[in-house]
C-alpha cells in the first residue's frame, strides 16, 4: 500500500528527529518536560485555599479529572535556596514512605516549574472546618461527629504505628470526602521519630495555636506523640461543641485573657509567672469541658487530653480498647452523603 508521504532513510529520519529534540530543549529551557506539566493539570486553576506556606488550587486536568494543586510560597529572604528546597523537599520525601492508608490523603505528583514548587494531590473540596465553624458550616449530629473522630484516630494510630508524627492536627488539615472518608493532609512540620530507649522531645512548639498542648508553652521538652493525642482530643470538641475551647499559643499580652491560659513569661529571677495556667488548671478546665460532650466519650477523651503528658502519650493506641470506640465501627456507616450538603461537590 502507497504511503500518502515519501519515504526517507532511516539515518535522515534520526537527523530531523535530533534536531526536533535540539529545538524543543532550546525552546524550553533545557526540560521540556517540566513545562507542559503545569499544562497537564489545566493551570491556570483556581484558588481553593491560601496558607503560610503555600496555596492550594482547584485543577481540572486535561483528562478531565479534577485535582487539588498546592503551590509553594517563593523562597522567603534570609533563606538560602538549599535550606528552601529542602524544607520542602522533606514534606514529600516523608509522605512518600508513609504506606497507603484509607485516612491519608496520596501524593500524585510532584515538580518544579518557574522557580515555583507543585504538589498534585487528589482533589477533595470541604474540611472539617467547613462543617463545623467555617462561616457555612452547619452543626454535625452527634453520629457524625463520631465517625469523624473515629477514621481520624485510625489515621493517627497508623502514623504513629509508622513513627511518624504529624504535629499539625487541626480541623483545616482533615478533609471530608463526599462520602464522608476522612483524609488527613499537610505534612510540613511531621518527623519521623526513630526508636530508642530516650523518649522523644521536641522544645519548639510546632503546629497550630489552639492545638498545641500546654506543656509545649512552658520552655521544656515534650512528647511529639502526646501532642498529636492532645490535638485528636481538642478537634473532637472542636466539632460536637462546636467551638474552639481555648486558643492556647496567644501570649499574655493579648487583650483578651482566656486566649493567654496556657502561655508562660519567666519572671526576673527565672521562674514561671503565676499567671499562667498550671497542670491542676489544665486539668479543671478539661474537666469542664467534658462535662459539654456526650457521656459515653468522656473516658476517651479525657485520656486524650489528659494534663499529664506521660499519661497521654499512648492514648491514641489505647483508643482501641475502649468500649466507646469499639462501639463506633458498627455504627459507622460506609457512606456519609450529608457531607455533599457543604463546599459543593468534591
Amino acid at each position: 500500500m502507497a504511503l500518502p508521504f515519501p519515504t526517507l532513510p532511516r539515518h535522515v529520519w534520526w537527523i530531523l528527529s535530533l534536531c526536533a529534540g535540539i529545538c524543543g530543549w532550546l525552546l524550553f529551557d533545557g526540560n521540556p518536560t517540566t513545562k507542559t506539566r503545569l499544562a497537564q493539570y489545566g493551570w491556570p486553576c483556581q484558588v481553593q485555599a491560601t496558607g503560610s506556606t503555600a496555596t492550594v488550587f482547584r485543577c481540572l486536568a486535561v483528562n478531565g479529572t479534577m485535582y487539588a494543586m498546592k503551590r509553594y510560597r517563593k523562597r522567603r529572604m534570609g533563606v538560602s535556596e538549599a535550606a528552601y528546597v529542602d524544607s520542602i523537599k522533606n514534606e514529600v520525601r516523608l509522605a512518600a514512605t508513609i504506606p497507603s492508608h484509607p485516612q491519608i490523603l496520596e501524593i500524585l505528583d510532584f515538580f518544579a516549574e518557574d522557580d515555583r514548587w507543585y504538589m498534585v494531590m487528589p482533589y477533595v473540596s470541604t474540611t472539617l472546618f467547613d462543617h463545623t465553624i467555617g462561616d457555612q458550616a452547619r452543626a454535625l449530629s452527634a453520629d457524625e461527629v463520631d465517625c469523624i473522630f473515629y477514621q481520624l484516630v485510625n489515621g493517627v494510630a497508623f502514623l504513629h504505628q509508622q513513627r511518624v508524627v504529624h504535629l499539625d492536627l487541626k480541623l483545616n488539615n482533615i478533609l471530608i470526602t463526599q462520602d464522608g472518608e476522612v483524609k488527613i493532609i499537610d505534612f510540613g512540620q511531621a518527623q519521623f521519630v526513630g526508636r530508642s530507649a530516650v523518649a522523644p522531645s521536641l522544645t519548639d512548639p510546632l503546629g497550630t495555636p489552639p492545638n498545641v498542648p500546654w506543656e509545649a508553652y512552658h520552655g521544656q521538652g515534650y512528647d511529639p506523640f502526646a501532642a498529636d493525642a492532645w490535638a485528636v482530643g481538642i478537634i473532637y470538641c472542636q466539632s460536637m461543641l462546636p467551638t474552639v475551647p481555648w486558643n492556647l499559643g496567644e501570649t499574655l499580652q493579648n487583650s483578651n485573657p482566656q486566649f493567654s491560659l496556657f502561655a508562660s513569661t519567666p519572671t526576673p529571677n527565672g521562674s514561671q509567672s503565676t499567671t499562667a495556667m498550671d497542670r491542676d488548671q489544665v486539668q479543671a478546665t478539661v474537666e469542664m469541658i467534658l462535662r459539654h460532650l456526650p457521656l459515653p466519650s468522656r473516658p476517651l477523651i479525657g485520656q486524650l487530653l489528659d494534663s499529664d503528658p506521660a499519661n497521654r502519650v499512648t492514648a491514641v493506641e489505647r483508643a482501641f480498647s475502649d468500649a466507646w470506640f469499639q462501639s463506633l465501627q458498627e455504627r459507622c456507616p460506609r457512606s456519609q452523603s450529608w457531607a455533599r450538603g457543604v463546599g459543593g461537590g468534591g
